[in-house]
């Protein structure tokens, strides 16, 4: 998954060949898009932080219920997976990764936990999808992805994971103790990007690139209680969001065999 200033593969020297998968900046919420800020009443005018009533302003995650006041999302810190302020006052606010307790309380933090994982997903999207994967794909998990994948990152960006290939192999590298949900929908994105390398025409637009990865996504995050993420993924107002729902529309009108011949075909705005 990726920022809408990352918008197409990064060609390295060797034929590396990388896509990133990253988190917004902090105060945004975990898909991208601005929280929303609004005036007037609200059905719930209670802020998910302190408590109080909202009597006024309230900020707001596209896809969530929870409203938070002004005060509470300006001066607490955010998590870095779901970008909510955290609940609990006493959070240190200057960590590298800042982690709020529900996003903690699932994380994928060992490489064993991560691989049993990976082969859930993984047969998930080949019995979506029709192909099966190459055994030449591996996954790794990384503590920083810039770092490993060997290129720089901005400090605009919180990288997910990352798809690199060199030669006839794919390595998935994902970003250590990510919270279960998360992890599992950054790597159906990123195998999603690995059968598009193998099965897909070249040159596709990114809506077409990046908004079947989150339909891929998405039907794998159907077979799980990952709601939260769910509803994020499905409202994003990014090129991620429209892509989504250009694909899913398609699938709902025309069905999943159309669907599937289209995203191996199609080049979108470039054709």
């Amino acid at each position: 998954m990726e920022l809408p200033s990352i918008t197409r593969p990064i060609l390295k020297p060797a034929f590396l060949f990388l896509a990133l998968g990253v988190l917004p900046l902090l105060h945004r919420d975990a898909a991208g898009n601005d929280p929303v800020s609004i005036s007037g009443p609200v059905q719930n005018p209670i802020c998910g932080c302190c408590g109080n009533a909202i009597l006024k302003d309230y900020m707001r995650i596209p896809g969530l219920e929870e409203y938070f006041c002004l005060e509470c999302f300006s001066s607490r810190p955010h998590c870095f997976f779901c970008g909510q302020p955290f609940r609990e006052r006493g959070q240190p606010s200057k960590m590298d990764r800042p982690v709020c307790p529900l996003c903690a309380k699932t994380a994928v933090r060992n490489i064993q936990d991560a691989r049993n994982h990976y082969q859930w997903i993984k047969r998930r999207v080949e019995k979506l999808l029709g192909n099966p994967f190459p055994d030449s794909i591996t996954m790794k998990l990384a503590e920083n992805l810039g770092r490993e994948a060997g290129i720089p990152l901005s400090g605009e960006t919180r990288e997910l994971g990352a798809f690199v290939k060199q030669g006839s192999e794919h390595t998935l590298l994902i970003l250590a103790n990510m919270p279960e949900c998360l992890f599992i929908e950054t790597v159906a994105h990123e195998l999603t990007h690995v059968w598009q390398d193998l099965f897909c025409v070249r040159g596709q637009d990114i809506q077409i690139r990046e908004g079947f990865a989150q339909w891929v996504a998405d039907r794998i995050l159907a077979h799980t209680d990952c709601s939260r993420e769910i509803k994020i993924l499905r409202n994003r107002e990014d090129i991620y969001g429209t892509g989504f729902r250009r694909l899913k529309k398609i699938e709902e009108e025309k069905g999943l065999a159309y669907l599937l011949q289209y995203v191996r075909t199609n080049l979108g705005d470039k054709s």
